[in-house]
C-alpha cells in the first residue's frame, strides 16, 4: 500500500500545481524581410487543450515571459497543433527561452497544448 501512495502523491501534486493555472502565448505573423512581425497574445490554460474557432495562422510562437498565473512560467512547455483535436503536431515543444519557429510563410494552429515539466 505505501507503494501505491508514492505513485499517487506526485500525481495529485501536479494536480495542485496546474490548477487555475495559465500562460500567455503569443502568436506571431511576419517579421521577416520589411515586413514587421504582428503578435496576437492568447490565453492557455494548462493541461488543457486551447482550441481555435476559425483559422489561426503564424510564423512563430512564444510564451509571454511573466503571464502565467498560478504556475511557475519557467517550468512550463508547450507545443502546437494544426487541428483542433491535438493529433497532429504543428510544432516543436517550445519554452520561455525558446520560441517555435514554424516557418517563413504562416501556418495553420489549431490548437496549443501547454504543460509543466
Amino acid at each position: 500500500m505505501a507503494a501505491s501512495m508514492l505513485l499517487v502523491m506526485p500525481f495529485a501534486a501536479a494536480l495542485t500545481i496546474t490548477n487555475n493555472a495559465s500562460i500567455g502565448i503569443d502568436i506571431i505573423n511576419g517579421g521577416v524581410s520589411l515586413f514587421p512581425a504582428i503578435s496576437v497574445r492568447q490565453t492557455v490554460e494548462i493541461g488543457s487543450l486551447r482550441t481555435f474557432d476559425g483559422e489561426v495562422f503564424a510564423t512563430s510562437l512564444a510564451m509571454a515571459a511573466n503571464t502565467s498565473v498560478n504556475v511557475d512560467w519557467t517550468m512550463l512547455e508547450c507545443r502546437a497543433y494544426i487541428d483542433s483535436a491535438g493529433l497532429w503536431r504543428g510544432s516543436a515543444p517550445f519554452r520561455y527561452n525558446s520560441p517555435a519557429l514554424l516557418s517563413t510563410n504562416e501556418v495553420e494552429i489549431g490548437s496549443i497544448l501547454c504543460y509543466v515539466v
